[in-house]
């Protein structure tokens, strides 16, 4: 067994359908299908998931990141996608590796009224978008000497995972600044080669930070937890080996952390913020990750989507679509999915889903959507007014 430091997290937000290629990238070979039975419809109580009192002041929007820069908004609950843009419009994924690349998306997040949204995976420099409105993006960030792997808000700072787990308490500034934390090592097998996968954040007691590492072959992975901040990371006491897989995401509700891992169809939860997990199988397949509606956990794998007040006990009911990546808006309900087939697909075949019930998915048509580079990202805030979203 060879000693490594942690190699933290990667991908929020990032369609977690996708396999891990085996230095650390992402492709497309978790394709599935769609179809299967049901044992109950999934309904969504909006005023539960956000009363009128908890949300923001300004313009409700989904805002998508994928390939060369690639960021697109949609402020009309998902109905139609105003805003495009990337780094070369006229480029193309076909025949290149747009995934280990300085335009790959590698993580998007919201807070403090910002969006905030990472490119660059590989040997290339990382950059980190800002946007209060979704449409007007500055670059506060743009560096050589680790990937960004997955960002996240975690209360009153940024925070990212790399090699090296990073904060930013400047994260308003013009230029962005990151302090490195402190991590544990832990064993690695021999021939595997663990990566920053994920990272996320909970409300838990005085806040908890959750960063995620694996294996690109799906061989192996690791989870540390910090209890201060960011500033700190530790094992869980307890966390069952066969939480592993590729692509793995979290969230958090009902004082419950729900970790989702693809292919392998494991989800592990903790209700004590990290400190021990529980394993539940809910099958193999490609999983979307999960997304808490205000009253229970949802998360699609395969053909099947799953409902879970607690993490532990699961229902499921069927979709006729692939759901990947997706996000929530709280208000209303409404689920937005990229599509779970994978990213490396011709552009004519993109496809964004809408859903107001969770169960029943609604394709966009070609003109609510550019078919511009393939997207990997997704996520729900509030923004200022602009031209694009008034």
């Amino acid at each position: 067994m060879k000693r490594l430091p942690l190699l933290l997290v990667l991908l929020i937000a990032c369609d977690p359908t996708m396999e891990e290629d085996a230095d650390g990238g992402r492709s497309d070979a978790g394709r599935r299908d769609g179809g299967a039975p049901i044992d109950g419809a999934l309904i969504y109580d909006a005023a539960v998931a956000m009363p009128d009192a908890a949300i923001p002041d300004g313009v409700p929007m989904f805002v998508a990141t994928g390939k060369f820069g690639r960021v697109t908004t949609s402020c009309d609950d998902g109905r139609t996608w105003s805003f495009n843009r990337s780094d070369d419009d006229g480029a193309s994924c076909e025949g290149i590796d747009c995934d280990h690349h300085p335009g790959s998306a590698t993580g998007i997040t919201y807070g403090d009224g910002y969006f905030f949204a990472s490119f660059g995976w590989g040997d290339n420099p990382s950059r980190i978008f800002r946007s209060a409105n979704g449409t007007d993006w500055d670059t506060v960030y743009d560096e050589r000497g680790f990937s960004l792997a997955g960002i996240a808000w975690a209360g009153d700072r940024l925070v990212a995972g790399d090699p090296t787990p990073r904060y930013s308490l400047d994260a308003d500034a013009a230029s962005i600044t990151f302090a490195s934390a402190e991590w544990p090592d832990y064993d690695v097998p021999d021939g595997a080669w663990p990566n920053s996968r994920w990272i996320a954040y909970a409300p838990f007691e005085s806040g908890r930070i959750a960063l995620v590492a694996a294996a690109g072959d799906g061989s192996f992975s690791d989870t540390v937890i910090s209890e201060d901040e960011g500033l700190t990371y530790q094992h869980p006491t307890s966390f069952p080996d066969t939480c592993t897989g590729h692509g793995p995401r979290m969230a958090y509700g009902n004082g419950v952390w729900v970790q989702t891992w693809s292919t392998t169809g494991a989800v592990c939860t903790s209700s004590d913020g990290g400190d021990t997990f529980t394993y539940v199988d809910l099958g193999e397949g490609g999983s979307s990750g999960a997304v808490f509606t205000g009253t229970e956990f949802v998360v699609y794998i395969g053909s099947n989507g799953h409902r879970s007040v607690d993490g532990i006990t699961w229902s499921s009911f069927p979709v006729s679509v692939s759901v990947g990546a997706m996000a929530m808006n709280p208000a209303t309900g409404t689920i937005i999915a990229l599509d779970g087939n994978g990213w490396g697909r011709p552009y004519a075949m993109q496809r964004i889903y809408r859903s107001t019930d969770g169960e029943t998915f609604e394709l966009l048509g070609e003109s609510a959507f550019s078919h511009s580079h393939p997207l990997t990202h997704l996520t729900f805030g509030y923004g200022s007014s602009s031209a694009s979203c008034p």
